[in-house]
């Protein structure tokens, strides 16, 4: 399994690099490429596999009472954190 990470890790940072993202002042800028899907259904399976990874990482640290997700975008991953945490508190700089 920690190969398969690895090695997804390895293949999402070439795809980001790719992108023609920048840094700039220390920032990362992030470009639609790097969050958008380019159709619905590789939405709805990125979705779904983001979902189910963070599920089995929480499912392993138990329970919390309060969590933050920081750079929450507009939250699809917060309902998940949710069913660990008695409260989610969402942050996203970006509008």
């Amino acid at each position: 399994m920690k190969d398969y990470v690895s090695l997804a890790l390895k293949r999402l940072i070439g795809e980001i690099l790719s992108l023609g993202s920048s840094v700039r002042r220390g920032r990362f800028v992030w470009s639609v490429g790097h969050v958008a899907a380019s159709d619905p259904p590789t939405l709805t399976v990125r979705n779904y596999l983001e979902s189910d990874l963070l599920r089995s990482v929480l499912s392993g640290l138990g329970p919390f009472g309060r969590a933050l997700d920081f750079g929450c975008g507009y939250g699809r991953l917060s309902i998940v954190v949710q069913e660990f945490a008695d409260a989610v508190y969402g942050v996203e700089r970006e509008p």
